[in-house]
C-alpha cells in the first residue's frame, strides 16, 4: 500500500504525512493486511470521507491507482 499511497499522495489529499499517520489516527490498529481487512467498510468509508479529499475508500484507492500508473509510465 506503500507504493499507492505516496507521502505525496496523503499530503495532497489529506491532513496526514503519510499513510501511516492516517492509520495511526485512526480509531483501529492496523499493522497487519488482516487488522485493516477487519475494519467495517461502513465506517472505514466515513472515516476516509471526514478526513480525505474522498467520499470513500474505492474513490481514494482508484486516484492513488491512478497516479501510481502515471508515475510507472514516467518511468518507462
Amino acid at each position: 500500500m506503500d507504493q499507492l499511497f505516496t507521502e505525496s499522495f496523503m499530503q495532497s489529499y489529506t491532513p496526514f504525512s503519510s499513510l501511516a499517520a492516517f492509520f495511526d489516527d485512526s480509531p483501529w490498529t492496523v499493522e497487519t493486511s488482516e487488522e485493516f481487512k477487519s475494519i467495517p467498510e461502513d465506517e472505514f468509508d466515513r472515516y476516509v470521507d471526514e478526513n480525505t479529499g474522498f467520499a470513500d475508500w474505492a474513490t481514494m484507492l482508484q486516484a492513488a491507482g491512478r497516479e501510481w500508473v502515471t508515475r510507472q509510465l514516467d518511468l518507462e
